[in-house]
């Protein structure tokens, strides 16, 4: 069976060249093929629906229901060249009508944050239901007025901060989400501050933590160092910080190694740059609308980068006077 590529990442049709790469299926699942070759090239492939990411090659086919996409296998083998994209023999995804997909996200244009982005992403917390234990920490730390149920109120966290006792959600996410809380101080203080060495601290508690295919403090982070990257690219501290990160964000599973690496280098998830760049408008209206395009990536991953993004507005926003410039 041969179906073509809709869209690919132009980061992932400027490195494959006339050579042919073998490899084998990393992973699959309902929406997505990941593909692992031997040189460590990485490729993901999706139906029609799924958002665009640095790795992403979309293809011309529904998946069908409760099969994995393209019925592919993991560690079945693979091939892949500028030319095509093979899985076992069987399924050839042709790249050649592909439309390449710009994943840079580019520095703001004047460098600033529009006033007004947190008082809009809080009005949207009102509305929504919050899974991410993340962007509930986040929310709290911050002030935030939201008051959305959180799984269905069972997750629900009071004016202080803390899970109620009888709230159900166990010894376990307890322990998470004060192990977060830590960690997300860590990381606000240190940046607020501008000392590199605890901000590393801060992502090496982060790299990893949680569940699901991308960990949420992985989610965390991209939020974050977009944010860092979008509205302070020319800043020598944040810099500094992405330079220290590049060591550490091994630390976690390989889909969320691949993220984290592409995101130092100012490539990240759709959803998340239009985010981004909604909020460089200053239109509230923008700002909640592609809010709620990124709250809806994957189960809590849009909702945990959402919870980075506050996280940096935070930060840039409570800066005294003279370190405000830093973040201009």
């Amino acid at each position: 069976m041969t179906i073509d590529a809709q869209l690919a990442s132009s980061r992932v049709l400027s490195g494959l060249g006339q050579k042919t790469r073998s490899g084998r299926v990393h992973s699959s699942f309902a929406r997505t093929v990941n593909i692992l070759c031997r040189d460590m090239t990485w490729i993901c492939l999706h139906p029609p629906g799924v958002p665009m990411h640095p790795f992403s090659v979309r293809v011309r086919v529904r998946p069908e229901s409760g099969s994995n996409f393209l019925s592919a296998v993991q560690d079945e083998p693979a091939s892949v060249s500028r030319e095509r994209i093979e899985l076992g023999g069987r399924v050839v995804v042709s790249l050649e009508s592909a439309v390449p997909w710009n994943c840079d996200l580019g520095p703001a244009s004047d460098g600033e944050t529009p006033a007004g982005a947190l008082d809009a992403i809080d009005a949207l917390l009102g509305e929504v239901l919050i899974d991410s234990i993340f962007l509930r920490a986040v929310a709290t730390n911050g002030q935030m007025t939201g008051t959305a149920a959180w799984n269905d109120g069972v997750g629900r966290i009071d004016s202080a901060g803390k899970i109620p006792a009888d709230s159900g959600a166990g010894g376990l996410q307890a322990a998470l989400a004060a192990r977060i809380g830590v960690a997300v101080d860590l990381m606000e203080s240190a940046w607020r501050l501008r000392c590199v060495e605890p901000a590393l601290k801060g992502v090496k508690q982060l790299v990893g933590l949680g569940i699901g295919l991308t960990p949420s403090g992985d989610d965390f982070l991209i939020g974050f160092i977009g944010a860092a990257y979008f509205f302070a690219h020319a800043d020598d501290f944040r810099k500094a910080v992405f330079e220290g990160m590049r060591p550490l964000v091994h630390r976690t599973n390989l889909p969320s190694f691949f993220m984290l690496k592409a995101a130092l280098k100012g490539r990240y998830p759709g959803p998340l740059s239009d985010f981004l760049h909604a909020i460089e408008t200053g239109s509230s209206a923008r700002v909640r609308s592609a809010a709620k395009r990124l709250t809806g990536l994957g189960a809590t991953s849009g909702q945990d980068m959402l919870a980075g993004v506050l996280s940096w507005l935070h930060v840039s926003s409570s800066c005294g006077a003279a370190d405000a410039a830093h973040y201009a």
